[in-house]
């Protein structure tokens, strides 16, 4: 087991190698390459790259610890309203900031992600009890919460406003500058070897609570901690990217099922796999309609509607 996944790590680094030359490189295979081809890769194809993978790992990490936590196979890394707060962070800023502050809209997203957590912990200090399914109670209204502020500001918003607000939501990775993705990457690779370094609390989880509980574990704290910290992962992300979707809930079904062990190793391999699945739809993104750019979101939920129902009909089986 052990040469098969250290097989499988070369192959999906391979392949990331693989894809990345093909579909992000410069059009041309001309060397040396002219300034402009330099300039695109340095500025544009690369940092597409980086962030693609790093989200599709954040996310996917985020959604194996999301289903573990709450017992939850349906359980994703926005099922607690992160990716409503961010969205409505984003919707505030283009209706109403932007004219007035010009901060960075990357600021605003993060800290309605982070309000979208508090309110969440809030809810749950207030009933004085920290249950899986208290917190995903408070999760799934506050995501109509603040889907319906979203709709009310948009209503508000004129026609340019409402098409940039579509097309955020929509889902897509523009990076224009490295510093972002350079933040990402140090965070989910921060966040990752937290997480297998606390992989065994993670393991009692699959237990049940009552039984983790006898083994030791205690269960609401380290729920409120796994929770807390891939949230904040999962805002990070949407605020680079936007809300992207199912790549969070099918790829840790995808890894549970092809391999065995415990989370120390499926973690790695959630990473590793999300990374990799992002950078595919990120590749088909840009080249299906080129020279356009459809939105990533698009292509995850296309890809993603058939593979996850068919994930559906093998569990039944």
């Amino acid at each position: 087991m052990r040469s098969f996944s250290v097989r499988f790590v070369f192959f999906i680094l391979a392949l990331a190698v693989f894809i990345g030359a093909v579909f992000y490189f410069p059009e041309r295979f001309t060397f040396p390459l002219s300034e402009t081809e330099v300039f695109i890769l340095k500025s544009i194809r690369i940092p597409l790259f980086l962030a693609a993978f790093f989200v599709g790992g954040s996310l996917s990490i985020s959604g194996l610890v999301f289903q573990t936590v709450f017992d939850n196979p349906l359980a994703t890394p926005y099922t607690l309203g992160v990716a409503s707060g961010a969205s409505l962070g984003v919707v505030v800023y283009t209706v109403f900031i932007s004219k007035v502050l010009p901060v960075p809209i990357i600021f605003v997203s993060l800290a309605g992600g982070l309000l979208s957590v508090m309110v969440i912990f809030f809810i749950a200090k207030a009933v004085k009890f920290y249950s899986s399914n208290t917190i995903l109670l408070a999760g799934v209204a506050l995501n109509f919460f603040f889907g319906s502020l979203i709709l009310f500001f948009q209503y508000f918003a004129n026609q340019y406003n409402t098409f940039e607000i579509y097309r955020w939501l929509l889902g897509g990775i523009k990076p224009e500058k490295y510093l972002p993705v350079l933040i990402l990457a140090f965070v989910s690779l921060i966040v990752l070897f937290g997480l297998v370094a606390l992989s065994k609390k993670l393991d009692l989880f699959l237990l049940g609570d009552t039984i983790a509980k006898t083994k030791g574990l205690d269960v609401e704290k380290y729920r409120i901690v796994f929770i807390t910290v891939v949230s904040l992962l999962t805002a990070l992300c949407v605020s680079i990217a936007g809300p992207i979707a199912f790549v969070g809930i099918i790829v840790p079904h995808m890894v549970t099922r092809i391999f065995d062990g415990l989370h120390k190793s499926r973690l790695v391999y959630s990473f590793l796999l999300g990374g990799i699945s992002l950078v595919v739809c990120q590749a088909l993104s840009l080249k299906i309609l080129y020279p356009s750019i459809l939105p990533i979101g698009v292509i995850t939920a296309i890809i993603g509607t058939p593979v996850f129902i068919y994930i559906l009909i093998l569990k039944n089986r």
